[in-house]
C-alpha cells in the first residue's frame, strides 16, 4: 500500500502537481501546480554498479547518479535480486518517475555537485520510500 502511494506522489510530481502536506510552507494542505523544469530521457546507462541518468534542468545538461546503495535497498522492498547488469538497469527504467522526483528536489535546493552531477541520497525520497 504505501509503494502505491510513493509511486502516485512521484507520478504527480513527474507531471508538475505537488501534494502540499499542512506543515510545508505554511500554505496548508492542497494541491499546487509548479511548472516541470527537468527534461529527461529514459536511457539508462551504467557505470560500476550505479545507474547514471541524463537529465536537462532548465536547459543545463546534468547527470543524475543513482548508487548502488539507494537500487539496492529499492530492490529489497520488493524482494528482488540484481544480479546483472541489464536487471539493473531495467529495474531503474521501472522507477524512473521517483529518481526524477527526487532528482529535481535535488536541483530546485540547488544542490548539484562538481561536474554537473547529482547524486541521489536516501532523504532525497518521499518519506517512506526504504
Amino acid at each position: 500500500m504505501r509503494q502505491n502511494l510513493i509511486s502516485i506522489v512521484t507520478a504527480f510530481g513527474a507531471a508538475g502537481v505537488r501534494l502540499i502536506a499542512e506543515e510545508q510552507n505554511g500554505q496548508g494542505v492542497g494541491v499546487r501546480f509548479h511548472k516541470v523544469r527537468l527534461e529527461y530521457s529514459r536511457t539508462v546507462t551504467l557505470e560500476d554498479k550505479d545507474v547514471i541518468l541524463s537529465v536537462r534542468y532548465l536547459g543545463k545538461p546534468l547527470s543524475v547518479v543513482v548508487p548502488c546503495t539507494i537500487l539496492d535497498d529499492l530492490a529489497a522492498r520488493v524482494l528482488t535480486e540484481l544480479t546483472t547488469p541489464a536487471k539493473r538497469a531495467l529495474f531503474a527504467k521501472k522507477r524512473l518517475p521517483l529518481f526524477l522526483y527526487a532528482a529535481e528536489g535535488k536541483c530546485e535546493r540547488g544542490e548539484v555537485s562538481a561536474g554537473d552531477r547529482i547524486v541521489l541520497e536516501r532523504e532525497d525520497f518521499p518519506a517512506g520510500t526504504f
